[in-house]
């Protein structure tokens, strides 16, 4: 986990930032930032034998409106629930 910390660390001060995780057989892992958030996806393996997950936002908020925007990497912006 400390290696993880230490190669994400640079991100903080990228923004709009973009990394993809490739692990395969078990997926793949996405962070997007804007700078102040960030939003996780697990895109599970091709097989669906690992289920995917989003961030979400934290329980009490109304999850249908908090949304965040982010910019990947092709300049699309899109956006994804508040977490």
């Amino acid at each position: 986990m400390e290696e993880l910390r230490e190669l994400l660390a640079p991100l903080r001060e990228c923004r709009p930032a973009e990394v993809w995780l490739e692990n395969p057989p078990h997926g793949n892992l996405c962070l997007l930032s804007n700078g102040l958030e960030a939003f996780l996806m697990h895109l599970p393996d091709a097989e669906g034998e690992h289920p995917g997950w989003t961030t979400r936002a934290a329980e009490g908020e109304d999850r249908n409106k908090a949304v965040s925007g982010f910019v990947l990497s092709n300049g699309q912006v899109d956006e994804f629930p508040a977490s």
